[in-house]
């Protein structure tokens, strides 16, 4: 291994000038920022709802089985609802869609995406 000189550890006016580049990066990007409009902000949450991977969801039924299915980010709650419904058995009892933990009922009626519900990203 290489010895290093002591010159190497000294704060060079080069190191301060990058370590400023980067913190005034920093300032401008977090303004931007704050002063997006509505419309702007509406864009780029679409725009991250769209490069979200496939959304796997499980859905556990009364009698323990397990149903996994893949839904885009940007789909409707209800579209998982019409999914559901089109696998139960004609006069079965209504249900409800949940979260856990902690349990959070999903509207049955909603047209929030998987991702405004916050369903996605999830660890």
């Amino acid at each position: 291994a290489e010895e290093v000189g002591d010159d190497f550890y000294d704060f060079t006016a080069q190191d301060f000038a990058r370590i400023q580049q980067k913190k005034q990066e920093q300032v401008r990007q977090e303004e931007a920022r704050t002063l997006q409009t509505r419309a702007m902000r509406e864009k780029e949450r679409r725009q991250k709802a769209l490069e979200m991977p496939p959304v796997r969801l499980r859905i556990v039924l009364p009698d323990r089985w397990c149903i996994q299915c893949v839904f885009k980010a940007t789909e409707c709650i209800s579209s998982v609802y019409d999914y559901v419904s089109g696998l139960q058995c004609s006069g079965a009892a209504p249900f409800v869609l949940f979260t856990t933990p902690p349990k959070c009922i999903l509207d049955r009626k909603s047209k929030d995406s998987l991702y405004d519900a916050g369903l996605v990203p999830s660890a």
